[in-house]
């Protein structure tokens, strides 16, 4: 008799277990499609930018008047390929009045824009606060910004690295 007690109340057990695990499993799912998602966001951020430089290569570097949609062919990079969009690194090529234009990776060229908020900083001297006019061409620097719709990089913060 008490064995048979012993069996239900196990069976009782395991029954009152069945609704954690589920519920364990439905919070992995959310988990992981989560992260998936995130994924998913940043590389469509990535993607956009690469699309609007693309698109945008003949007004800020005085491409061909047609851009680039018609004549695919003959681009300096493969067409598959995705630019970073939330900073760079290279070396400054032509400063203009708020933005300045770098040769980057691949000896792709990118229009960073300056504005009031986008802190500048040595490498020497990390705790010093430069300003615009203290960029010179040749310097390399390491952007960090976000990407705006005319495939610019609008810089929050730059790195001189005096260094190199």
């Amino acid at each position: 008799m008490e064995e048979t007690k012993l069996i239900e109340e196990n069976k009782s057990l395991k029954n009152k277990d069945i609704p954690l695990k589920v519920i364990k499993i439905i919070l992995v799912f959310i988990i992981l499609f989560t992260i998936f998602g995130l994924g998913m966001f940043v590389g469509e951020i990535k993607a956009r930018f690469s699309f609007h430089w693309f698109e945008n290569y003949h007004k800020n570097f005085a491409g061909p008047e047609g851009g680039f949609i018609n004549d695919w062919q003959k681009l300096p990079f493969p067409p598959g390929d995705i630019l970073e969009a939330h900073g760079t690194f290279g070396k400054i090529i032509k400063i203009n009045n708020g933005d300045f234009v770098i040769e980057g990776k691949d000896n792709i060229e990118r229009i960073i824009k300056i504005n009031e908020r986008t802190v500048i900083r040595s490498f020497s001297n990390m705790n010093a606060s430069l300003k615009f006019s203290d960029l010179k061409v040749g310097d390399y620097v390491v952007i960090i910004g976000a990407a705006n719709e005319e495939g610019q990089i609008d810089a929050q913060f730059i790195r001189i690295l005096n260094f190199l």
